[in-house]
């Protein structure tokens, strides 16, 4: 599949690119890869090509998010942007199920502002914001608040990538990541 992708999109189907993160570390993305894209999910990096735009020469990245046929171009920077990352290793994802999570007092915030602080965190490319998020939106619930349409739109988005991010590390089954993933985002409420 990664050679067919590669072919019809003019990328080159090997090779390798160093992004530079938001949190100023370089990831090198491999062709063949798989990594987390906010809003895609779980994608494969197809290849790398070099194209003008506006009289510019631009790197691209092509990667294809698992669940669509057609590769997308992403610049480096657009990468950075967007929070694109490698996918977690297992240590990582078995750690963050049981690191102690600060909640914040999302609860109390307007709708409009707790979807862009979960949009900001998704975008920071940070590991364990998918977590983070769901937590957080499990928190505004407990509270008594009511989650908007395009909250609830959000968290199942979240939710579906953390539980695909989840079942290719630890190749597990989906119902396995699922149970993974409500245990990890469970709130510990004061009594």
């Amino acid at each position: 599949a990664v050679d067919r992708f590669a072919a019809s999109s003019g990328a080159q189907a090997i090779g390798s690119g160093c992004y530079p993160t938001k949190s100023g570390r370089q990831d090198t993305f491999q062709t063949g890869q798989l990594v987390m894209v906010p809003f895609w999910g779980l994608s494969q990096i197809v290849g790398y090509s070099r194209d003008k735009v506006l009289g510019q020469e631009c790197d691209f990245c092509h990667i294809v998010p698992l669940r669509l046929d057609e590769p997308i171009k992403y610049t480096h920077q657009t990468m950075v942007e967007l929070g694109i990352r490698p996918l977690m290793t297992a240590p990582q994802i078995r750690h963050l199920a049981v690191e102690p999570l600060q909640v914040g007092e999302v609860s109390n915030m307007p709708g409009t502002r707790r979807y862009q602080r979960w949009i900001r965190l998704l975008r920071s490319g940070r590991a364990g914001a998918r977590r983070k998020i769901l937590t957080e939106m499990a928190a505004v619930e407990a509270a008594g608040s009511i989650l908007r349409f395009r909250e609830k739109d959000l968290r199942t988005t979240v939710e579906k990538n953390y539980r695909a991010e989840v079942t290719a590390v630890l190749h597990c089954s989906a119902q396995k990541a699922a149970e993974f993933v409500r245990q990890s985002c469970r709130l510990e409420l004061a009594g």
